[in-house]
C-alpha cells in the first residue's frame, strides 16, 4: 500500500539489567515437583549488568542462531548461561525471524542472590519481544510471560524491576508504591564466597521437620487458587516498616551451609545505624540505614571497620581468606518499575518507505 512503512529493527541495542534485593522472603511451602511457594518484597539496585543485542538476518536457508559473548566477572557460559537460554527458548518459541548476537559485560556477582542472570535474561526477553512487536507477529502477553518463568522465578518480577510483592513460585507479580525507599543508599556486601540457589532450598527442606506436611497443606492452598497474599499481610508502606520487614526464611539454610556468613552477619549486627538482610539465597547480604537520608560516605567506613573485625576474627580461628575477601559495593535502591526506554540507550527503530 502506498505510503506504508517497513519497520527494521536497529543494528544494535544497549541495554542495563538491574540486580535486586530481596528485603523480604518467607517460604509458604513446595509443590509435587520440588519448586517452593514463596511470597517476597523485592526491590531494584542501581548496580547493573549491560546488555547489548545485535541483529541480522539468518544466511540464506538457515534458521535464526544465538551467539553470546561475556565480559566482566566470570559466569556460566553456553548453554549454562540464562541469556543463552532465554534467547534460544524465544526464537524457537516465537519464531523470531533474526539472528541475534549478545555481548553481556557482568558486574553483578554471580551466586549472590541478587537476580543477576536472571535480570540479565529478562532484559533480553524484553528486547525480542520490543523487537518482535515492531515488525508483528509478536507472541501474546501470556505466551510471553510463560517462556519467561520457565526460564527462572525471579525472570517475570525482573521484566519490570522497582518495587513489588512476588509470589507464588515468582509468576504473581503485584507492584508496590514504595516511595520512601527510592534513591535510599544500600551496601551490598558480597563474601568470597557464593551459594547454590538448589543446595540453600534443599538444605532447608532438609532443616526442616515438619517439611513434608507444612507443603502438602500450603500446596492444597494454593493450588485451590488462593492468594498467597491471604496468609502475608505485611506488607510495608513506610521506611520504618521497611526495615522491620526484613527477614529470610532461607538464611538458616544459608548460613549451615557456609558458617562464616553467620559470623560476618553477627559482626554487622552490632552496629546500631544501620539493618542487615541477605538477599535471595545469598551469599551477599544488604545494609540499610536506620536513617533513609544517611549517605554512602557515612555508611562504608562504619561496615568496614565491622568486616576487618570480622575477617582478624576468622583469621585467628585459621580460615583462610581469599585475597578480594568481602566486597563492598555502594549502590541506591530503585522502587519504580522501568519502561524500556528508561533502560535502553539508544532506542532507534528505522522507518523506510516500502
Amino acid at each position: 500500500m502506498s505510503g506504508s512503512t517497513r519497520v527494521t529493527p536497529p543494528n544494535q541495542i544497549h541495554l542495563l539489567a538491574y540486580a535486586k534485593v530481596n528485603l523480604s522472603l518467607k517460604v509458604y511451602g513446595q509443590r509435587h515437583d520440588g519448586y517452593h511457594f514463596l511470597s517476597m518484597i523485592n526491590v531494584s539496585v542501581s548496580l547493573a549488568d549491560e546488555v547489548r543485542i545485535s541483529f541480522s538476518p539468518p544466511n540464506h536457508g538457515a534458521c535464526p542462531e544465538v551467539t553470546l559473548t561475556i565480559s566482566g566477572i566470570p559466569c556460566p557460559q553456553g548453554v549454562g548461561n540464562l541469556v543463552q537460554i532465554a534467547a534460544e527458548r524465544y526464537l524457537s518459541m516465537f519464531h523470531f525471524p533474526y539472528s541475534v548476537e549478545i555481548d553481556l559485560k557482568k558486574r553483578i556477582p554471580v551466586g549472590g542472590g541478587l537476580g543477576g542472570g536472571s535480570s540479565d535474561a529478562a532484559a533480553t526477553l524484553r528486547v525480542l519481544l520490543w523487537v518482535h512487536e515492531q515488525i508483528g507477529s509478536a507472541p501474546s502477553l501470556a505466551d510471553f510471560e510463560s517462556c519467561a518463568l520457565a526460564i527462572g522465578a525471579d525472570v517475570p518480577y525482573l521484566l519490570m524491576g522497582g518495587a513489588a510483592l512476588v509470589q507464588g513460585i515468582g509468576e504473581k507479580v503485584q507492584p508496590l508504591a514504595l516511595e520512601c525507599v527510592e534513591g535510599v543508599a544500600c551496601l551490598l556486601l558480597v563474601p568470597p564466597f557464593g551459594l547454590s540457589t538448589r543446595e540453600v532450598f534443599q538444605n532447608r527442606v532438609r532443616l526442616t521437620k515438619s517439611g513434608a506436611a507444612y507443603s502438602e497443606s500450603r500446596t492444597a492452598d494454593h493450588e485451590t487458587g488462593h492468594s498467597l497474599q491471604s496468609h502475608d499481610k505485611s506488607v510495608p508502606h513506610t521506611y520504618d516498616e521497611v526495615l522491620h520487614s526484613i527477614r529470610n526464611d532461607l538464611l538458616e539454610s544459608a548460613v549451615s551451609l557456609a558458617p562464616a556468613l553467620q559470623l560476618l552477619l553477627t559482626s554487622l549486627e552490632e552496629e546500631p545505624s544501620f539493618v542487615v538482610g541477605m538477599s535471595g539465597s545469598g551469599s551477599t547480604l544488604f545494609v540499610l540505614p536506620r536513617h533513609p537520608d544517611a549517605l554512602h560516605s557515612e555508611m562504608v567506613p562504619s561496615v568496614e571497620q565491622k568486616i576487618r573485625a570480622y575477617e582478624r576474627r576468622r583469621l585467628s580461628e585459621g580460615d583462610e581468606l581469599e585475597v578480594d575477601r568481602v566486597q563492598i559495593i555502594p549502590c541506591r535502591l530503585l522502587s519504580k518499575r522501568f519502561a524500556l526506554e528508561q533502560l535502553v540507550i539508544p532506542n532507534p527503530f528505522s522507518s523506510e518507505p516500502r
